[in-house]
């Protein structure tokens, strides 16, 4: 139960301090700035992206299955992705003036802490460890606001806390593994890049797929916005509506805490479908309070969070919910179809969504921000459709339940937080800061216990998390 606390608080401390660093980011240095650091931020996801090369996939397989040294594993992994960010990066530099050495630097960096953090330390089960490296890494990408007042100097600043961090890590993984042999390095660099079962399976399936699910994400709507010459303040205001509502799915996916376990359970064939049901409940709980409160409440929140910007843009959060909700349901299916060898639900789904998209912006060729909400919705409910379609058959009893526990769960919170706002905003209007945070938690809590009773979340339903 200490690794599932560990990744709860971590995910919940880590999601607010990101969120802290947004809205003083926009707060401080203004729309514009926020909307510059935004598009170059987006840039390193697709760079990432590209050199992924399927090698998260391999490891999350690969890794929990061998019980020899896996420091050979780490240094070889590294060495890779050094080579790909670096290389993918400086060729993207030429197209795009706002990347110099630091940001290269810094984009490399990152994603050698993501191997790191979400394949090897997430995976050897080193929760303890993920919670302090990330939680040292947002602290001081706080301090970073007040001590870099241009773009520039912010990226020089958060490029030396990601080496810092970086080391740390790999000095740690070194000292607990002493079975270094060297000779193994050579032996992975010929399972990584000629073995039939990574080649064929996860570059051609998992890593085409990822590239193609890159264009129903809201980076790829900012790269796409950042191309088309947008303002920088419009582009402010679309990646605050969508880093809250991402930010609010990745610290209210339950699912993401037991990802690790639920691996495990599969490779051990063992059948976990209450438990999936479970975390959706919960998940699609905690996730529709929170957007019904924001929809609600977008004045105010405007208002004390914002000093009255982004108030057009905050109700698109609606939106950016309904892809979550889509992506909440591929969660609970892709243990599934990863570990039922049904890859190719993957590859159809993301493929055929991808057509639909294309196909609705060159209908809708209009550069108004709804209109790039909603194609959003548009790919992740395709995606969801053809993802539904291929496995309903395959597992009737995840799906039903699936389906019926979400959207019951949804429509039940929605109608409690609205109840209570309604009571509670009209019997007090709050005056400032203080008094406005105080009323949303108690609103919060709330919608949240009373949402819990109608749905029948169970004590039993957490006993069941804890055994898993």
């Amino acid at each position: 139960m200490s690794n599932f606390l560990y990744q709860t608080v971590g995910g919940v401390l880590n999601t607010v301090l990101t969120s802290l660093f947004v809205i003083l980011l926009t707060n401080v240095r203004g729309s514009e700035f926020y909307g510059e650091y935004s598009l170059i931020i987006s840039g390193y996801f697709f760079i990432n992206l590209m050199c992924g090369m399927g090698l998260s996939s391999y490891l999350q397989v690969y890794i929990p299955k061998t019980t020899r040294s896996t420091v050979y594993i780490l240094f070889n992994s590294l060495i890779i992705k050094l080579f790909l960010v670096s290389s993918v990066a400086s060729v993207y530099s030429i197209f795009n003036e706002g990347l110099n050495w630091t940001v290269i630097l810094y984009f490399v960096c990152m994603s050698l802490n993501q191997i790191m953090i979400d394949n090897f330390y997430l995976y050897r089960s080193y929760f303890k460890e993920i919670f302090y490296s990330r939680l040292l890494i947002n602290i001081l990408r706080l301090s970073s606001i007040v001590f870099c007042k241009d773009i520039i100097t912010l990226f020089q600043y958060l490029m030396v806390i990601e080496l810092s961090v970086l080391m740390l890590l790999i000095l740690r993984q070194v000292i607990c593994d002493k079975s270094i042999n060297i000779s193994r390095w050579n032996k992975f660099i010929y399972r990584l890049s000629y073995s039939k079962n990574y080649k064929f399976r996860f570059v051609k399936t998992v890593y085409l797929s990822n590239l193609v699910y890159f264009f129903s994400t809201p980076t790829f709507v900012i790269l796409y916005m950042g191309f088309f010459d947008y303002d920088l303040s419009v582009i402010a205001g679309f990646s605050i509506v969508a880093s809250l509502g991402m930010l609010a799915f990745n610290i209210l996916n339950v699912n993401s805490r037991f990802e690790g376990a639920l691996v495990a359970i599969y490779i051990k064939g063992k059948d976990v479908t209450e438990t999936q049901i479970t975390l959706l409940k919960i998940s699609s709980l905690l996730m529709s309070v929170l957007v019904s409160y924001l929809y609600l409440q977008v004045d105010n929140v405007s208002k004390y969070i914002f000093s009255g910007e982004y108030v057009s843009e905050l109700p698109y959060i609606v939106c950016v919910y309904l892809v979550n909700v889509a992506n909440l349901v591929c969660y609970v299916l892709s243990p599934y179809i990863y570990h039922q060898d049904k890859l190719n639900i993957i590859r159809r789904s993301n493929f055929l969504a991808f057509i639909v998209s294309i196909l609705f912006l060159i209908v809708y060729d209009d550069k108004r921000l709804e209109v790039l909400f909603l194609y959003l919705v548009v790919y992740s409910f395709t995606r969801l459709f053809f993802l539904v379609s291929g496995t309903i058959f395959d597992n009737k009893k995840l799906m039903k339940e699936s389906c019926y526990n979400l959207f019951f769960v949804t429509l039940v919170s929605m109608a409690f937080t609205g109840f209570y706002n309604y009571i509670i905003f009209l019997l007090y209007d709050p005056i400032g800061l203080a008094s406005f945070m105080l009323q949303s938690t108690i609103l919060c809590i709330l919608s949240m216990f009373s949402s819990m009773v109608v749905c029948r979340i169970r004590k039993y339903d957490l006993t069941r998390l804890k055994l898993a």
